[in-house]
């Protein structure tokens, strides 16, 4: 999200050559400060996306500059880049359910729809 943020702000960041470089170093945070910042910047930036939803339909036309190849391919229209990012977060959430559920951490002990 903070990638996708900062090409929607013309910050023209480099594209990862690997998704590695995208993850963190470490499988676990260090602390538990470190995983309320981690939790806590989470929160901001999906406050900064849903607040670009917000934008007059001019702006959520206007084409976000790509930084790799394949961005030329379809279109990277602010509207398309949020988009883009709730189908991506959304399938994010779809894995952590599904281990969750693996692991017998799902649903939630106070209860949750079942069918």
């Amino acid at each position: 999200m903070a990638y996708e943020l900062k090409r929607v702000h013309r910050e023209n960041p480099p594209y990862p050559i690997h998704a590695l470089e995208t993850w963190p170093t470490n499988a676990e945070p260090s602390s538990e400060e470190e995983w309320q910042s981690t939790v806590a910047t989470f929160r901001d930036l999906l406050a900064e996306l849903a607040s670009l939803d917000a934008s007059p339909p001019d702006d959520l036309s206007e084409e976000v500059t790509a930084t790799h190849p394949d961005h030329k391919k379809r279109s990277s229209s602010l509207r398309a880049v949020l988009w883009q990012t709730l189908v991506h977060n959304s399938y994010h959430i779809g894995q952590v359910a599904m281990l969750r559920r693996a692991l017998g951490a799902w649903p939630p002990e106070a209860g949750g729809d079942s069918w």
